[in-house]
């Protein structure tokens, strides 16, 4: 309430308006006053404010117009909480996603337009007008960078006589997420499930986004002509990166990087001949010297050329170097004597496939098989012939294990058990394209595949399949597939049957949507669905939750439908696993269950450099974690054996039993079995085995994978 003012009607009324107005103007100034002390600090405010989120940049002059005695360091911002920094950090990296998805898109328009500019170029006997000289700079320019660094390469001058053809046919790349585990084109790393990766759509070439600049414009050549046109390094060397032939008689040589003391790279003139890699500080072979030697086919141990490296490998390395670095390393038949490792550097993407390939052709042309190896197989069937030409995905046991079920890109096929290895019944499965994976429901009876040009969710029926496949000699299989609405674009799904009901967990992009069959409309209907920040790469259902795994591993409850971090925060011993997966070191490549049915539930989560054991609360239950030989494309497990396919070989561990290391502690016993580009299809119907696909340039061959 605003104070009585003083005065008094009773006085007169004369009186009582001249104490009013002198009232009034007593108010009006100490209202004048605080209106104006307002002003002054919101003014003090503003300016506060503005120092704190725009620090001055002016230098103080000096006496003779230089800068001032001590700098001024500018104000600081307030530290923001983490969950807010994580937030901002995560809309940075979908902005990056897009900005990825736009650069791709840009690259292609520049090499559509590119090859339009040269379809259009005027005759030699025209005027060349500007436009159409732009157009020709753009296409003889990087023509021309391209060929000088092929030359350079080479490490030779072209010949005199006759002029190199020029092989100028760009790859037509689609980008999209990953559906299988592949290796880079260009830097020879991996490529996990459900990662970005680039896709040529006439090749069906697969390298990382970043990486698809630095392939060369050579659609759909086979590299043997690729050789002969080009005068390419790879004509001495061997055919095809990543399969090794059986030359002996390879000669190698060029200036190279070498990590030498204190993690210093050296530049040094490397040479390969016969089965010796020796290292030089000349290139003149009468000066020169003999250098240091490295056998690479040593009768107390076994070589293994690693293709690509780990950035933990080699903290001190630039992260921009490490794609252009593979390794060498020396492995004795003794754990008494450590392994010796050998890294070696290249300039470009070309020469590491060049060293890459002459390395792993004379370790493959003098290596034998191991007597005590944990690991035999066989072909199952050879895809080779032209009317068996299969790019396999995934494969399913059916029937007993009386019927095999290829998902290919193909479609599907049908292939009956056993099977004559070089060739057998095969049959295609009408009214289903493209199959990416398969997942058996068997208490439903169904079948459920990611299917079609736009990997879409769909279920089939198991028992009249096999039942028509058994007829398929009088009439071509075919089936209805019945496709559950709203999903498409899948990646990744898994299944259980649990407390009575079927559940399916599908994997999209930018989230994970929970399924739950419902037994009135006999179809799946979406129960819950999960934003994700990242595309998810692995997927379990465990006996009352699903463990997934996306920038890290996460838990989601199927009664309460929650979702919270699956690895316990309060283990210290999982402390540096919680930050590698935060600061993107390493990520998540598979999970899997490793303990027996009736026992306590024990789960194996995988990254990309090693692998942890926890139990069902996300605590740790073993206590030496396993550490990966090489850089792993895909996991699978087969009770009791852990298998890890690799560029060119199939690692197999025992992971219940311990051998002593030269370290003087326990590793998982583990042995290898030579593949030549494996691809993880499935489980087969026995214990302990798998199958695989061994992919060669004429084809490929079904292998199943048995523990010794």
């Amino acid at each position: 309430m605003s104070p009585r003012p003083p005065f008094l009607i009773e006085a007169g009324a004369d009186a009582a308006i001249t104490s009013i107005l002198i009232f009034q103007d007593q108010h009006h100034v100490e209202q004048v006053k605080l209106q104006g002390t307002i002003d002054q600090q919101m003014k003090l405010i503003d300016f506060l404010q503005a120092k704190i989120e725009n620090p001055s940049k002016k230098k103080k002059k000096g006496l003779f117009g230089g800068g001032g005695g001590s700098k001024k360091q500018p104000a600081q911002k307030f530290p923001m909480q983490w969950r807010d920094l994580e937030a901002m950090l995560e809309r940075e990296r979908g902005v990056n996603r897009k900005l990825t998805e736009q650069l791709n898109q840009m690259q292609k328009q520049v090499i559509h337009q590119r090859k339009q500019a040269g379809a259009t170029l005027p005759s030699s006997g025209g005027a060349t007008t500007q436009p159409a000289k732009v157009a020709l700079s753009s296409i003889v320019e990087p023509q021309m960078e391209r060929m000088t660094l092929l030359r350079a390469s080479a490490g030779a001058r072209q010949p005199r006589g006759g002029a190199t053809a020029r092989c100028d046919i760009p790859h037509r790349f689609v980008s999209a997420l990953n559906t299988r585990a592949a290796t880079c084109a260009a830097c020879l790393d991996t490529i996990h499930l459900g990662r970005q990766a680039s896709r040529c759509a006439e090749c069906h070439l697969s390298c990382h986004p970043k990486c698809a600049t630095n392939l060369p414009s050579t659609c759909g050549l086979p590299s043997e002509y690729l050789d002969h046109v080009t005068k390419s390094p790879f004509a001495t060397v061997t055919p095809s990166p990543g399969v090794p032939s059986s030359d002996k008689s390879v000669r190698l040589e060029g200036w190279l990087k070498i990590q030498g003391v204190k993690s210093a790279w050296d530049r040094s003139y490397v040479v390969v001949r016969g089965a010796t890699l020796s290292v030089h500080d000349k290139e003149n072979a009468a000066t020169r010297g003999a250098g240091d030697a490295f056998d690479l086919a040593p009768a107390d141990g076994v070589v293994v050329v690693h293709e690509a490296v780990g950035s933990s490998e080699l903290p001190t390395a630039a992260a921009s170097d490490v794609p252009y670095i593979l390794r060498v390393e020396f492995r004795p038949h003794t754990t008494c004597w450590p392994a010796r490792n050998l890294y070696l550097m290249t300039p470009n993407f070309l020469e590491k496939n060049k060293w890459a390939c002459a390395l792993a052709s004379v370790v493959a042309a003098h290596a034998s098989p191991a007597p005590d190896a944990l690991l035999r197989g066989n072909v199952v069937t050879s895809l080779t012939t032209s009317d068996r030409k299969l790019d396999v995905n995934c494969t399913l046991v059916l029937n007993d294990q009386l019927l095999l079920l290829l998902g290919a890109e193909e479609g599907l096929f049908a292939l009956p058990l056993p099977a004559d290895p070089s060739g057998g019944a095969l049959y295609r499965v009408e009214g289903i394209d493209k199959v990416y994976q398969m997942l058996p429901l068997t208490q439903l009876g169904l079948i459920v595949m990611i299917t079609g040009k736009h990997q879409e969710l769909c279920t089939i029926e198991a028992a009249p399949l096999a039942s028509r496949v058994a007829r398929a000699s009088v009439a071509a299989p075919t089936v209805t597939p019945a496709f559950v609405s709203s999903i498409a674009t899948c990646h990744l799904i898994a299944g259980a049957w649990r407390e009575g009901c079927g559940f399916v967990c599908a994997a999209l992009p930018d989230k994970l949507k929970l399924l739950k069959y419902c037994a009135t409309t006999c179809e799946f209907v979406v129960l819950k669905e999960f934003a994700t920040a990242e595309p998810c790469s692995c997927l379990l259902f465990t006996e009352h939750s699903v463990i997934l795994g996306t920038n890290t591993y996460y838990e989601i409850d199927l009664m309460q439908g929650t979702i919270e971090d699956f690895l316990d925060a309060s283990d210290t011993s999982l402390a540096y696993v919680v930050y590698a997966a935060a600061g993107r070191s390493s990520f998540p490549v598979s999970v899997m269950q490793v303990s027996p049915p009736g026992k306590e539930e024990e789960f194996l989560l995988c990254f990309h450099e090693f692998g942890v054991f926890v139990d069902a609360y996300g605590c740790r239950s073993r206590k030496d974690d396993m550490k990966w030989s090489r850089l792993p494309l895909a996991f699978g497990y087969s009770a009791p054996y852990l298998f890890i396919t690799h560029i060119n070989c199939v690692e197999v561990c025992d992971i219940n039993k311990r051998t002593s290391s030269s370290s003087g502690g326990a590793t998982v016993a583990q042995a290898y079995f030579p593949v030549t580009r494996p691809r993880y299809l499935g489980e087969a119907g026995s214990p302990g085995a798998i199958y695989v696909a061994s992919c060669r340039p004429g084809g490929a061959e079904l292998v199943c994978l048995r523990g010794n």
